[in-house]
């Protein structure tokens, strides 16, 4: 994040709906990040946190108080509460980004009495608090250089902050009725940009407060494409969005597309040329035109709502459509927002959906310990750190070849069984447009920005495409190209200490044709693990639930509590970092150990090796990393291929004499 704009403005009240509503017209045209609202004419505090990238701390004690203060992007900080005082006045924040933030927010009371008192009471609790403040702002109620007890006592508090004012040069009134500068922003000098304090004179708004704001300079390095010290940080890629997908004149498009290029299409790099370089290429330009024609008519909108000649109904008419602009805007947000609650299909959706509601921490890393312990907050630090742990977690690492196949001689399976499956027979265009119709078209997409609603809109001649250049692949074993394969990995907060990378579980987003191709081959292998996998083993095999072991477990603890007689030990594994740790080597043997056709072995060793994978952070990618070992969570394959890999340890261990069971 290169620069912070933070809006300043006196609302006159914005805790009714109405209120709220106009004040939100008004904060939404100037585009804030931080907004620092003072008047709000609250009554009670609340820390309230949106799932859409949103919070907001209130803090007032009834009309004529009340101060709030809005973060409307939490991939790039979030607020905490650094103190309040008891009148609903003053508000102390920390925005907790890269570089913390220390905002102090003012409302000081009208009256002359009410001020002086005011003042006494602010620098004890500022004084006891011992916070240095890098932003001091709000409704001061007096000029700056006001000389009374109270002015005195304010510039004091600038002063010992060392603090400057930033709209001392132009001096412009942002209170009409006196003629006044009583709103003002005071920040440290290093943060203050080229662009000068904006008042927003031109805006219509319900106040009789002008807003102001300014553009602050964080000192860090942005999320645009930049390399520093060899880690290549950039921007997040572009993303199909819900607007683009309901246009049908664009979709009559693509189908066209699609006919005049499905004869050229015939390999798997054929394919990812013409979806990335047309199809791709294509939405892009699409999408760029509706959001400069939306961006078209809010500009004549905020024009037209600002001139002071409308009649009441005219300004009415059209407030209306300047609110049905912003309703849209909040529907696609949440539609986006709903793409990154369902990360991945093996994961239950309510699961993460609670995760990502209740942890900002998943959302927002400032701060992670490097591999000895140190804490660093620098992006690229921060960047250095994820790429070592995952580089580490990837690498190749020797298995006891020997050991494993003893363990996979004690695994009888009937091969015959497998081989009247035909697993290795043609992919057929029906395989993929079921795959396709079981694909959640709110996943999130992977590095190509397509999500699985297009392939649904388009499956009929999608279908055929996709099986012609699958069967390619798969007939004549073509090394898989890399774009194909590549995905990002995001990463879920799950418990312990949060500045630990290893505490968070790494997930993969990949392309949506990556795992229509993955689905398909799993389905076939689904077919396999209903019949030799064992029967105690109820994880990622069909038909079969991981509640019935939950409740064998319970009537087993019951049992052994009745029976006098009877000793039973309970004993539960945790496989660290299951999904990361299979070996690419265990994978192919135990494929070809239970007799899964060469072609379709192939396949899968095929997309599992030498994938790489950039990093999200927030509100960037980072690296990439090569993938030597495991199966990647998200990856529709990753369940059953653990499930097999693992099938061979769980036979030796019934198998084993010792260990007689309960029965």
């Amino acid at each position: 994040m290169e620069k912070l704009k933070i809006l300043l403005w006196n609302c006159r009240g914005s805790s009714s709906p109405l209120s709220n509503k106009k004040a939100e017209e008004t904060i939404k045209r100037i585009g804030p990040q931080i907004t620092l609202l003072t008047e709000t004419n609250g009554s009670t505090f609340n820390h309230y946190k949106s799932m859409f990238n949103y919070e907001r701390i209130d803090h007032g004690n009834g009309k004529g108080t009340g101060v709030s203060i809005e973060n409307r992007n939490l991939s790039t900080g979030y607020l905490t509460v650094n103190f309040k005082d008891t009148e609903g006045r003053i508000l102390s924040v920390k925005f907790n980004s890269y570089i913390n933030i220390n905002i102090l927010l003012i409302y000081a009371p009208a009256s002359i009495p009410r001020r002086n008192a005011f003042i006494i009471a602010a620098k004890n609790l500022i004084k006891d608090q011992k916070i240095k403040h890098d932003i001091i702002a709000g409704d001061f109620n007096a000029d700056h250089n006001n000389n009374s007890h109270y002015g005195i006592g304010i510039r004091s508090i600038i002063e010992e902050s060392n603090l400057k004012d930033i709209g001392a040069n132009n001096n412009i009134a942002t209170f009409s009725r006196s003629n006044s500068r009583l709103d003002r922003i005071y920040c440290k000098p290093t943060m203050v940009g080229s662009n000068p304090l904006r008042v927003h004179e031109d805006i219509y708004n319900k106040s009789d407060h002008t807003p102001i704001s300014i553009d602050l300079k964080m000192n860090n390095n942005s999320a645009n494409d930049i390399n520093i010290n060899n880690i290549k940080i950039e921007k997040l890629p572009w993303t199909l969005c819900k607007e683009t997908l309901a246009d049908p004149t664009i979709h009559e498009e693509i189908s066209q597309i699609i006919e005049n290029n499905k004869q050229y299409i015939n390999t798997l790099d054929d394919w990812i040329h013409f979806k990335n370089y047309t199809i791709r290429h294509h939405l892009k330009k699409q999408q760029n035109l509706i959001k400069k024609e939306k961006n078209k008519k809010k500009s004549r909108l905020h024009r037209l709502i600002e001139r002071e000649d409308l009649y009441p109904g005219q300004r009415k008419q059209l407030e209306d459509e300047m609110e049905e602009l912003l309703k849209e805007e909040e529907a696609n947000k949440q539609w986006e927002t709903k793409l990154k609650l369902h990360l991945n299909q093996e994961t239950p959706s309510r699961y993460l959906t609670s995760k990502l509601k209740k942890r900002k921490k998943d959302r927002s890393i400032f701060q992670i310990k490097n591999k000895d312990g140190t804490i660093v907050s620098e992006k690229v630090e921060i960047a250095k750190c994820f790429l070592e742990f995952y580089q580490e977690q990837y690498d190749e690492k020797p298995d006891n070849e020997s050991k494993h196949k003893e363990l996979l001689d004690k695994w009888i399976v009937d091969k015959q069984y497998i081989s009247r499956l035909s697993l290795d027979s043609a992919i057929t265009p029906k395989e993929v447009n079921n795959a396709i119709k079981n694909s959640n078209p709110h996943k999130s997409p992977g590095l190509d920005g397509i999500n699985a609603a297009l392939y649904r809109n388009h499956s009929a001649s999608l279908s055929t495409i996709l099986a012609k250049v699958f069967n390619d692949t798969l007939t004549n074993q073509k090394e898989i190209n890399p774009k194909f394969k590549e995905g990002f990995i995001t990463t879920l907060f799950k418990k312990g200490d949060e500045l630990q990378i290893a505490n968070r579980r790494p997930i993969t987003l990949l392309n949506t044709d990556y795992k229509l191709l993955s689905k398909i081959i799993n389905n076939r292998l689904l077919a396999v693990t209903k019949k030799i996998i064992n029967k105690f083993q109820n994880g990622f095999v069909p038909n079969r639930y991981i509640q019935d072991n939950i409740q064998i477990m319970k009537e087993v603890i019951e049992r052994a509590n009745k029976s006098r007689n009877s000793t039973t030990l309970i004993t539960f594994f945790d496989f660290n970092k299951a999904f990361d740790s299979i070996s690419h080597k265990s994978i192919r043997r135990t494929l070809s150990h239970i007799g899964i056709p060469k072609t379709i072995v192939e396949l899968i060793m095929n997309l599992l090796k030498e994938t790489t994978n950039k990093i999200k952070i927030n509100d960037f990618l980072v690296g990439h990393i090569t993938v030597n070992r495991g199966t990647k969570q998200g990856d529709p394959l990753s369940p059953t291929i653990f499930a097999l890999v693992m099938e061979a340890l769980l036979i030796d261990i019934l198998k084993e004499n010792e260990i007689k069971g309960f029965k």
